[in-house]
């Protein structure tokens, strides 16, 4: 029993961090059971540090979400860098190639002679100081013969602007050092003191 006129004082309970009883009184000297509660001052610090910590975290998120957008469009432009970058060189790569295949053969400085007979057998002898090595490339950079391309390479038709009908069985024999071409004029290669000969002939063997 608690004695009548008696002041319970507060407990501390802080260190708990539980509630307390305010000026709590005896049932004797008070109206009705009212007892007083005040709430731990660790409670209060404990949710204002709840509420600071969901914060933070809301905003770490927000960043990371921002860094990680940042990133992923930067890894884009690199990747878009890289690929255009790539095909430029393809591109370059495949000029220079394109480039290449069309530019003539050149080697040593060579002379060479070319003796052309014509149909009704007249001749006229040419005389070239080149560096080019096929001579194919040497007829037509010097405009004496023209042709298109067969399976065997370039397939002269004119030479000296007498052409040659396939209709009549009229072609071209090309002779190098007095023996018969094995090949286009445009995968024979020169060498310095050859001597070619551009026959018109008539009927296939």
């Amino acid at each position: 029993m608690i004695p009548s006129g008696r002041v319970i004082r507060p407990l501390d309970l802080s260190s708990a961090d539980v509630a307390e009883l305010a000026d709590a009184q005896d049932s004797k000297s008070c109206d009705g059971d009212i007892v007083w509660v005040r709430v731990p001052p660790s409670a209060v610090k404990g949710v204002s540090i709840m509420k600071k910590m969901r914060k933070t975290l809301i905003i770490l998120l927000a960043l990371a979400l921002v860094c990680s957008l940042f990133a992923g469009c930067g890894s884009k432009k690199a990747d878009k860098s890289k690929e255009e970058t790539k095909t430029e060189a393809e591109t370059t790569q495949q000029e220079d190639k394109a480039a290449g295949a069309g530019a003539p053969e050149t080697g040593d400085e060579k002379v060479v002679r070319v003796i052309v007979t014509h149909k009704d057998e007249s001749k006229k002898e040419f005389e070239y100081t080149t560096d080019l090595e096929m001579l194919g490339d040497l007829l037509e950079s010097e405009s004496l013969a023209e042709g298109i391309e067969g399976e065997m390479g370039l397939y002269i038709t004119t030479v000296d602007g007498e052409k040659a009908e396939d209709k009549n069985q009229e072609w071209w024999k090309i002779l190098q050092n007095n023996e018969m071409a094995q090949t286009g004029a445009d995968t024979l290669k020169m060498q310095d003191g050859d001597v070619f000969e551009l026959v018109f002939t008539t009927g296939y063997y």
